[in-house]
């Protein structure tokens, strides 16, 4: 009676096992099904390309589907930026206006699209303002050292920025790093720049230079993209 009562236990077991097996099979089918490109990965960072986590084939209509499963939109690119910290790449960015977050992408002519950092508090040409920030009256050489520097010039935010802005320069975008300091990115004759403010002094140093300017997403761009991925 036992040996039975054994046998038939195990039995229950399996079919139990099975049927949480063929659930979690299901559901983890219909959370992917519910992606409006189920075929793409759900989100940047957790895209896998030759091993890498964060990246993807460097192909438009790819970033375009993973940037419609996360519920981003793609804001724009510049053809030659230089970072003081990650050297030269192409810069691709992406935002969710109702996500608050976003990434900027880099292709280093690799093949590969991949996650150079997450922003926040994204803000495009039409909604900035110059950020207004504490900052002492004197800031003291280490304040300017927060970030690598790819001019070593610093003062406030408004100072500089009011020095592009007399040379011929607007703002593009403005948004929070992972490190909560604030980068704000200014394009004009045949050049761009990054200022980064440092969020507790408001010291301000260049971060990045660009070749060439920054190129907002055309509208139509994402009918378009649409139309290919669902042909793919």
């Amino acid at each position: 009676m036992k040996k039975e009562f054994m046998n038939a236990a195990r039995k229950v077991g399996t079919l139990v096992a099975a049927g949480i097996m063929a659930l979690g099979l299901s559901f983890n089918a219909q959370a992917q099904d519910d992606l409006p490109f189920p075929s793409f990965p759900e989100s940047f960072e957790t895209s896998v390309y030759q091993g890498q986590q964060g990246c993807m084939p460097n192909d438009s209509r790819y970033l375009f589907a993973v940037a419609k499963n996360e519920g981003l939109d793609y804001v724009g690119s510049h053809s030659q930026l230089t970072t003081a910290s990650d050297g030269s790449f192409i810069m691709h960015l992406v935002n969710g206006k109702d996500k608050n977050y976003g990434y900027i992408l880099e292709n280093r002519g690799n093949g590969a699209y991949c996650v150079n950092q997450k922003i926040t508090n994204f803000k495009d040409h039409d909604q900035l303002n110059l950020i207004q920030v504490n900052h002492r009256q004197a800031l003291k050489p280490e304040d300017c050292t927060f970030e690598p520097q790819v001019l070593n010039l610093c003062g406030t935010f408004e100072r500089l920025s009011a020095r592009l802005i007399n040379a011929g320069y607007s703002q593009d975008w403005q948004a929070k790093n992972e490190r909560g300091n604030t980068m704000t990115m200014f394009s004009g004759t045949g050049q761009s720049w990054i200022l980064t403010t440092n969020a507790q002094t408001g010291a301000t140093i260049f971060t990045g230079a660009g070749k060439g300017e920054f190129v907002p997403a055309s509208p139509a761009k994402p009918n378009n993209q649409s139309a290919l991925v669902a042909k793919n």
